[in-house]
């Protein structure tokens, strides 16, 4: 179906925007691969809240452009499209999926085409670059607003953008600790098994000490940041009281104490050792050094767990990221679902976004390709989940505590050139010398003068 051109130069530079974000898709990757057998069926009830406009009338059909892993996700995303189109027979969902690889290569060039699907998944990260593009369309009229108060609070703040509900969260994932068991106990170390007794910073540093020590391995830990993911490092900045960019988002905030501290702990880190000097701006894997028993922790996503399993056989576990005077911080991973402006029918579209995201949908979706719930009240229910079930649960209690602001700066329009400073700075950080009151004084700079073009 034919919509609307949009202009060449903002789709180039989401294309650039996207091929750095590559390495946060999350799914795909091996959380799919790690689910069991459907647990539930999703309920018919999951659309009868859905807006009602233009449901009658003339046979529509809907392109709803997304990726998945192959399996499990795949499935679920298959199972509720024909759940959904079984109880809209006027409107025909047609598939358009890809690797992630392709994904966004795709999307943009069918939108400067004049081809936009009429329904696409986003990654948080790139949907304030498509807002301010013009590309995502307003659900706010088509979706109830007891939807959107049922997200988690980071949530309501990635979905809604100067007021308009430009997109809605279908799960997420996010990062722990993961830890060598062996190690561990070799130095006699019991990890935290819940939120309120998660290590303090300086405990973790001290226990990376011992670890390193006590097994003689070659890092203490390593962090999965490779491929521009170095914003999987904002929840040690916002725990701490901090925040990346000012008030106003005109200019970097690094320079503040609160964020010098954070940038001081990491070169700490590699400096002592502890942290593989490993810059986000490499393609390097990292996910080897732990799980060939190199370091003997990796902070990382829930999407990995079987594939450290391949390897580790059971040897590895989880626990909370450290927490600083009592407050914890967390990744945010995940995907929503977007329609685009220039859509033949929005209603119908919206419709269908708000099935696939609804409470119980969102439920068999989670369930069943082992993902994090955004709602409140599955949140609060509890998911059940077939593999990989306690240390799930931990990811689902972390999850909760991600930072509205932080999910704000990280869904705003200027997102895209904040993040490819701040990965540029944590490499200067892990691989020069320079202080790191320079380099943060450097970034403050580069994000004012990026932010003004």
């Amino acid at each position: 179906m034919k919509h609307g051109k949009k202009t060449l130069s903002a789709l180039l530079t989401l294309s650039v925007f996207c091929g750095l974000l590559s390495g946060c898709a999350g799914s795909g990757g091996s959380a799919s691969s790690a689910a069991g057998a459907p647990t539930s069926e999703p309920a018919s009830e999951a659309s009868s809240t859905a807006p009602s406009s233009e449901a009658g009338g003339e046979p529509v059909t809907l392109e709803f452009a997304f990726w998945a892993g192959a399996g499990p996700e795949e499935d679920a995303y298959n199972t509720l499209i024909d759940r959904f189109m079984e109880e809209n027979p006027n409107i025909k969902i047609e598939k358009q999926m890809l690797s992630y690889a392709d994904y966004y290569t795709s999307l943009d060039t069918r939108i400067a085409g004049g081809q936009a699907p009429d329904v696409c998944k986003m990654l948080y990260q790139q949907a304030g670059t498509y807002v301010d593009a013009g590309i995502l369309g307003d659900m706010s009229p088509y979706i109830d607003q007891s939807e959107v108060d049922d997200l988690l609070p980071a949530f309501k703040a990635a979905a809604v953008v100067d007021g308009k509900l430009v997109a809605f969260p279908l799960q997420t994932d996010t990062y722990l600790i993961f830890y060598n068991k062996d190690m561990f106990q070799k130095s006699q170390i019991t990890p935290p098994t819940t939120m309120e007794e998660a290590w303090s910073w300086e405990e973790f540093d001290d226990i990376a000490k011992k670890v390193k020590e006590d097994n003689g391995v070659k890092y203490s830990f390593v962090y999965r940041w490779t491929k521009t993911k170095s914003y999987a490092l904002f929840p040690w900045i916002y725990a701490n009281g901090g925040s990346v960019v000012n008030a106003d988002y005109t200019r970097g905030n690094l320079s503040d104490p609160k964020c010098l501290e954070v940038l001081d702990m990491i070169d700490g880190w590699v400096g002592d050792g502890l942290l593989a000097p490993i810059s986000p701006e490499s393609s390097e894997g990292v996910d080897d050094i732990f799980s060939t028993g190199q370091a003997a922790m990796i902070i990382s996503g829930n999407w990995m767990m079987s594939q450290y399993d391949q390897n580790l056989k059971g040897k590895w576990g989880v626990t909370y990221m450290p927490q600083r005077d009592g407050k914890i911080g967390s990744d945010l991973g995940g995907g929503e679902l977007c329609i685009t402006s220039a859509g033949e029918h929005p209603a119908q579209a919206a419709k269908f976004v708000q099935f696939m995201t609804s409470k119980e949908s969102s439920r068999y979706f989670c369930e069943n390709a082992n993902f994090l719930p955004v709602r409140t009240s599955l949140s609060e229910e509890g998911i059940t989940y077939q593999t990989y079930s306690d240390e799930m649960n931990y990811f689902v209690k972390q999850a909760g505590t991600m930072d509205p602001a932080m999910v704000a700066c990280q869904t705003s329009k200027g997102f895209s050139k904040v993040s490819k400073l701040f990965s540029e700075t944590i490499e200067r950080v892990v691989l020069e010398d320079t202080p790191t009151a320079t380099i943060a004084a450097d970034f403050d700079a580069a994000v004012e003068e990026a932010l003004a073009e």
